[in-house]
């Protein structure tokens, strides 16, 4: 109502505006809460110390997310308060999971993936926005006269007549992303990372 009130028609085409002007307020609230993680980890000088203050401060969140939950839901669509306190709680619980495996256990070997997708985040990002638009451009005629666009012949055809209703859309997902980590991963052994 506000967006509608302040910029008129020029609004996002879908309701509500998912980048209104009421949903940067939270998500400038979602970025200082990474700032303070950020910070916290830079000076909290034991490991154990890092992952109980995480844990601690996700779970603390994520209780408040709950609370304001019944006054303000948590929506992701217009990133409500409460949104950005869940979010940020699961955030922090799964940042302290990680760190208590990997730096405290030393369980490496599984984080791989992970590595390849974050040395190379921007390029990850841009390329794979590029390639699904493109596979949304790409559009031709079948027999019976009706368009086909190839992003849509490739999930019906090979993963929506497999998978069936439930988990096309989930394998359709983890295959584009199994995609980009073949893609990415002689960048990530060469050691070629690209920065902006």
């Amino acid at each position: 109502w506000i967006d509608w009130r302040v910029v008129g028609t020029h609004v996002f085409n879908e309701r509500p505006d998912p980048e209104g002007l009421l949903s940067t307020l939270p998500a400038l609230a979602t970025m200082l809460l990474g700032v303070l993680t950020g910070g916290w980890l830079k000076y909290a000088s034991k490991p154990y110390a890092k992952v109980s203050g995480l844990f601690l401060g996700g779970t603390l969140l994520l209780a408040l997310a709950v609370a304001l939950d019944a006054y303000i839901p948590i929506n992701k669509k217009i990133w409500t308060s409460s949104y950005v306190l869940f979010a940020a709680g699961f955030a922090l619980c799964a940042l302290a999971c990680c760190l208590w495996v990997v730096d405290i256990r030393g369980l490496r070997r599984w984080a791989a993936p992970f590595l390849v997708f974050g040395m190379n985040a921007i390029v990850a990002y841009v390329a794979s926005t590029l390639l699904n638009n493109t596979f949304k451009k790409i559009i031709w005629t079948a027999p019976d006269g009706t368009l086909v666009v190839l992003r849509k012949w490739l999930y019906e055809h090979l993963f929506a007549t497999w998978a069936g209703p439930l988990c096309s859309s989930l394998l359709y997902a983890i295959t584009y992303m199994l995609l980009w980590l073949i893609l990415l991963t002689p960048l990530y052994r060469r050691r070629i990372f690209i920065r902006v």
